[in-house]
């Protein structure tokens, strides 16, 4: 188990009393006649050694030789609730990416082979409009290469990606009954949203506190929704609409990237596009018949759409099995990216590359988070 960041203070702190001891014993006459010291001070100026010893290594690691990292992002944007906690400030993401700069070498996802010591490499999954709008320009700054994964059955749409528009009609909705009643999957449920307190907009998944009615909502219809193939997903988001009298019409920054502007994205020389799916599923739920149709019919759409082959794709929510990996191969694509937050080894499987998902960390939490990946 890795120790807390105040563990390691604690240890820094007594390992600098430990260095003071020894010091203070080496100046003293007596420390001559090593022979007549005692055993436990010579024991715990060893262990001082062998931690500080340690903690030199771990803060070298990254700087001679670091495995490289795969970033995984989603949003460049602040939106008003975050609740899977997947949208970086533009701020914070200069800042990384300033970092990125400064400390790692940027490269863009080619033959995982050829990824070395230092390198970082920039992902997008779903394909937002702010992308295009708030990435894009940062990148650009910097001069960093990115990959952004198109889910292509959003391409044009203006509604929102599933789970932004079940945000909205469960934690940002107004007029929830007290008692919500819905059919999914042929089965009726109902929730009990009475004494619901004020919506909190800073709340997320992995909030240590005691889930409100909306919250326990939100979080339970998203289990039930993920597994659902798309109409089914969409026939429990059109009851919400109705009963909250919510439009499906997307909110500005929420939509996904348009055919036009997914041809801008193509002609930048810094962005690679590759494949998400057509759906987003969650492919290691579905046949191999069905995980065929998906990564081969958004490769397929993309293609159409940018005029260029795609060679790189993303598994939905990371999940995939063997035959999502088959089919990869067969399809003749190059990579495909999960989200196991762990560095790239030598000999990783193309396609079951790992990634580290990015939060809205500042940059000394995302060095960190960063050094400690790579040596993990």
């Amino acid at each position: 188990m890795r120790k807390t960041e105040r563990e390691l203070n604690k240890v820094d702190a007594q390992s600098k009393d430990d260095r003071d001891c020894a010091r203070a014993e080496t100046d003293h006459p007596s420390a001559a006649m090593k022979s007549s010291a005692p055993r436990h001070l010579i024991h715990r100026q060893a262990g001082s050694a062998l931690r500080f010893a340690r903690r030199i290594r771990r803060r070298l690691h990254w700087a001679v030789a670091p495995e490289p990292v795969i970033l995984c992002y989603h949003r460049v944007f602040s939106p008003e609730r975050d609740p899977h906690l997947l949208s970086v400030s533009p701020e914070r993401f200069r800042a990384q990416m300033e970092i990125v700069r400064r400390i790692a070498r940027p490269v863009a996802l080619d033959d995982p082979s050829r990824l070395s010591a230092r390198g970082v490499v920039i992902t997008f999954d779903d394909g937002y409009l702010d992308n295009l709008q708030n990435a894009l320009p940062i990148l650009r700054a910097l001069e960093i290469p990115a990959t952004l994964y198109i889910a292509t059955g959003n391409v044009g749409a203006k509604r929102e990606f599933w789970w932004d528009d079940l945000e909205r009609l469960t934690l940002g909705a107004p007029n929830l009954p007290k008692i919500l009643r819905l059919e999914i999957n042929g089965r009726d449920f109902e929730w009990n949203l009475e004494g619901n307190e004020a919506d909190d907009r800073s709340w997320n998944v992995l909030s240590p506190n005691e889930r409100r009615p909306r919250q326990r909502l939100f979080c339970e219809l998203h289990a039930l929704l993920r597994p659902l193939p798309a109409a089914e997903q969409e026939a429990v988001l059109a009851q919400l609409r109705a009963i909250t009298g919510t439009s499906p019409e997307a909110r500005p920054l929420y939509r996904g990237l348009a055919e036009s502007e997914l041809k801008m994205l193509a002609a930048e020389p810094l962005i690679t596009l590759g494949a998400h799916t057509v759906s987003h599923p969650d492919l290691a739920l579905r046949s191999r018949e069905e995980q065929h149709a998906e990564i081969a019919g958004s490769k397929a759409q993309l293609e159409h759409f940018i005029a260029r082959p795609v060679e790189h794709f993303s598994y939905p929510y990371g999940s995939q099995n063997d035959d999502s990996m088959e089919t990869c191969a067969e399809l003749k694509l190059r990579t495909a990216v999960t989200c196991i937050a762990q560095a790239v080894e030598r000999g990783a499987s193309p396609f079951r590359l790992p990634r580290l998902l990015v939060r809205d960390w500042d940059g000394p939490e995302f060095a960190r988070q960063l050094a400690t990946v790579s040596r993990s």
